[in-house]
């Protein structure tokens, strides 16, 4: 095994330095190479710069920093580069690393989006099939299986499907204790911003259709549909049980979201929609699109369920069967925090990654993925 691994990505995100802090706790030296700390958009949502343990923190914003960094030491360094595609910088971390002759891999989202913008990207990415070939001996895809999946997407594309390994987004392990919602309405919450591709109207014109069940709803999350969506709310006559509850600090998210006894994530797109761990970390049962990569997380049905995307009628069945049934005990909450914590945790997702690295350096068997569990893959 290499001795030092450098992690590429624009920038320093919670989710993120949890991964990485477990990888630099497997005995690597470990360089976080990043751009920027954090953006202003991130830092409106409530992120705060993350706590790094044995990582080392470089700022990689100048190219020729970049080509020394990416070529210094190729046989003895391993190189990770997160979204290679996306900025300027790891595009050039990309190109000189493999130029190097270092070990290379890449950790990369399901870019399979529904409609137009798949065009440009598709013909981007078949571009760097041959490099990816050539120089690349890990492909991490983060939203793996399931409709429309990274899966594929990148084996469409002429992808070696040997170099795909399924991956996604992790926390770290929860602390937190389940708790059972009370009595009184059942209880579902949305988490993110109010945008077209979020699908929140698709929730609303969901829960329409069931407007004889008792419910209620909190959007929590801002941006520019908000509007539009409150008037939608109105016109559907889902006026008072619709609550737009606002931003919430990240840190205030999962107390805000424990009393509920649903998560819905209804993405017309999400390359993964960490939301989802969310849900699991506090025991809640998670509802998310098909075409959400994080539905890797929901193989077994006590986990969640998914549905067709943009089908309000699908997702107001699968609603409408939820609340009519007998509400969910401690137990099975507490059954679903103990599976997050076992399963799908950054420290399982840094041994999984670990363990497909030592699959290609010392010939050991290809790793299963702990969180997908009895989904086909």
């Amino acid at each position: 095994m290499p001795e030092t691994l450098v992690y590429w990505t624009y920038e320093q995100t919670p989710h993120l330095a949890s991964l990485i802090n477990q990888l630099a706790s497997g005995g690597w030296r470990c360089v976080w190479a990043t751009e920027i700390g954090l953006t202003e958009e991130r830092k409106k949502l409530g992120f705060h710069a993350p706590e790094l343990i044995n990582v080392e923190s470089v700022h990689a914003n100048n190219a020729k920093h970049v080509e020394l960094m990416a070529k210094n030491s190729p046989e003895s360094t391993l190189h990770i580069i997160h979204s290679f595609r996306g900025t300027k910088m790891n595009r050039i971390a990309f190109r000189t690393a493999i130029a190097s002759g270092a070990h290379v891999a890449i950790v990369t989202e399901n870019r399979n989006q529904p409609g137009w913008r798949s065009i440009p990207r598709s013909l981007a990415y078949r571009s760097d099939s041959r490099m990816v070939s050539r120089g690349v001996k890990w492909v991490f895809v983060n939203g793996y299986s399931g409709h429309r999946g990274g899966r594929e997407f990148y084996t469409g594309l002429g992808w070696p499907e040997a170099l795909l390994f399924p991956f996604g987004y992790f926390w770290s392990a929860s602390d937190r204790v389940a708790i059972r919602p009370g009595d009184g309405p059942y209880r579902i919450a949305y988490v993110g911003q109010l945008i077209h591709r979020k699908g929140v109207d698709v929730l609303l014109r969901a829960l329409s259709l069931i407007r004889g069940l008792d419910w209620q709803l909190e959007l929590i999350g801002d941006g520019p549909d908000l509007p539009s969506l409150q008037k939608m709310s109105t016109e559907l006559g889902l006026e008072g049980r619709v609550h737009f509850a606002g931003v919430s600090p990240l840190s205030d998210i999962p107390a805000r979201i424990a009393g509920a006894d649903v998560l819905v994530v209804p993405s017309r797109f999400d390359g993964w929609g960490m939301v989802v761990n969310e849900g699991l970390a506090a025991g809640l049962p998670v509802v998310c699109s098909d075409t959400c990569g994080a539905q890797d997380l929901l193989g077994d049905s006590f986990l969640g369920q998914t549905f067709r995307s943009e089908d309000a009628l699908d997702l107001s069945e699968i609603l409408g069967v939820r609340i009519s049934s007998v509400r969910e005990t401690q137990s099975e909450r507490e059954a679903r925090l103990k599976w997050y914590n076992e399963h799908a945790t950054a420290r399982v997702a840094a041994q999984y990654m670990i363990d497909a690295f030592a699959n290609v350096f010392e010939d050991r068997p290809r790793p299963t993925p702990p969180w997908i569990g009895g989904k086909a893959i």
